[in-house]
C-alpha cells in the first residue's frame, strides 16, 4: 500500500484521533468505573512508552542505516533537474548535467552489486495511537459489520478510520532495473526542445519509487516492556510491597494490552489465548505471594515473537 508521509498530515490524525478518543470514551465507555481503569491502563502505558519509543528509533535508525548513498543522490538530481527545466527560461544544458549526474550514481551501485533489484532510499515513520477500552473498539466494530451487511460502506469505513495503535515505518525504495532508463529518456526530449514531455518523464520517473510498509503494533510492543519490566521485578527475591503491587499493575496491564490488541484485529484469538494464559499464570502465583516461573516469561516472549 503506498502512502506518503506529511508531518502536517501527521499532526491532523493525532489530533482527530484524540478527539475520537474522547467521543468514544465520553460515549460509550459506560460507568465512571470503566474510565478510572482506563486511566489506570493508560498510566501504565505512559510508563513504558518512553522504552517503546526507544525501541522502535532503534528499527527506525537500523532502516536507514541501510540506504545507500549513490540513489538517494541520484534522486535528488532528477528533482533538481526537473526543478532547473521548471524555472521560467529552463536551464537545459545545467538539467542534463544533473541527469548524467544521476545515471553515473545509479551505475556505480548496479556495478556494485548487480543482482540489487530494490534500494531504499529514504525512510519515514509515523504513529497513529487511540486511547480507548476493548468494549468501545468492539461496539464500533459490531457497528461497522452492521453498515457492511447493510451496504453503507462509507458509514462503515468513517466508523474504522482511526480505530489502530500502531507505529508506521514507510521505506520508499528504488527499483535499479528501471529507474536509470526512465532518467535517461529525459535526455532526449530535452535536446529536442520537449521541455514539458522531459518534465514528465522525469516526474515519471520519481514515481517509479515504490513505499514498502511495516506495521509495529503498539500494544505488542508495550507488552514487551512490561513484561521486561516485571520479569526484573519478578528475580527480586526480596521485593518491597511497593514493588510487589507494580509487579501485580504491570502483569494486569499486560494481559489489558493483549486484550486491546485483539479488539483491535492485530492478531486472532488463537494467537492471543496462550499468552493471556501464561500472563494469568504469573498472576495467580504473584497474587499467592509465591515465585513466579521464569519460563513464563520465556513462553510469552516466545508467543509474542510469532505474532509480530
Amino acid at each position: 500500500m503506498n502512502k506518503v508521509y506529511s508531518p502536517d498530515r501527521n499532526r491532523s490524525l493525532h489530533i482527530l484521533i484524540g478527539l475520537l478518543a474522547i467521543i468514544l470514551v465520553a460515549g460509550l465507555a459506560g460507568p465512571d468505573g470503566a474510565v478510572a481503569s482506563q486511566e489506570a491502563k493508560s498510566s501504565e502505558q505512559k510508563q513504558v512508552q518512553g522504552e517503546v519509543d526507544k525501541a522502535t528509533e532503534a528499527t527506525i535508525d537500523e532502516a536507514r542505516a541501510k540506504m545507500v548513498k549513490e540513489a538517494i543522490a541520484a534522486v535528488d538530481m532528477a528533482r533538481k533537474a526537473l526543478a532547473l527545466l521548471s524555472e521560467e527560461e529552463p536551464k537545459t544544458v545545467e538539467a542534463i548535467a544533473e541527469l548524467e549526474k544521476a545515471v553515473g550514481k545509479l551505475e556505480i551501485q548496479i556495478a556494485r552489486d548487480p543482482g540489487l533489484a530494490m534500494v531504499p532510499v529514504a525512510v519515514e515513520a509515523h504513529s497513529l495511537d487511540v486511547l480507548t477500552q476493548v468494549g468501545t473498539v468492539e461496539k464500533i466494530a459490531d457497528r461497522a459489520k452492521d453498515a457492511l451487511d447493510d451496504g453503507r460502506i462509507q458509514e462503515a469505513r468513517r466508523l474504522l478510520d482511526g480505530l489502530a495503535s500502531e507505529y508506521v515505518v514507510s521505506t520508499r525504495l528504488m527499483p535499479l532495473a528501471t529507474y536509470p532508463d526512465a532518467i535517461r529518456k529525459a535526455v532526449p526530449l530535452i535536446d529536442a526542445g520537449k521541455i514539458d514531455e522531459a518534465k514528465m518523464q522525469i516526474q515519471s520517473a520519481l514515481n517509479l519509487l515504490y513505499v514498502d510498509e511495516s506495521i509495529y503494533p503498539l500494544p505488542v510492543l508495550r507488552v514487551q516492556e512490561m513484561l521486561a519490566m516485571a520479569e526484573t521485578l519478578a528475580e527480586k527475591p526480596d521485593r518491597s510491597e511497593g514493588e510487589s503491587t507494580r509487579l501485580v499493575n504491570l502483569l494486569e496491564a499486560a494481559r489489558e494490552e493483549i486484550e486491546f490488541g485483539m479488539a483491535l484485529g492485530y492478531y486472532d484469538k488463537d494467537a492471543a489465548k496462550p499468552i493471556m494464559k501464561e500472563i494469568e499464570k504469573l498472576e495467580a502465583r504473584t497474587d499467592k505471594g509465591r515465585e513466579t516461573n521464569e519460563n513464563s516469561f520465556d513462553k510469552i516472549k516466545k508467543l509474542l515473537s510469532d505474532i509480530t
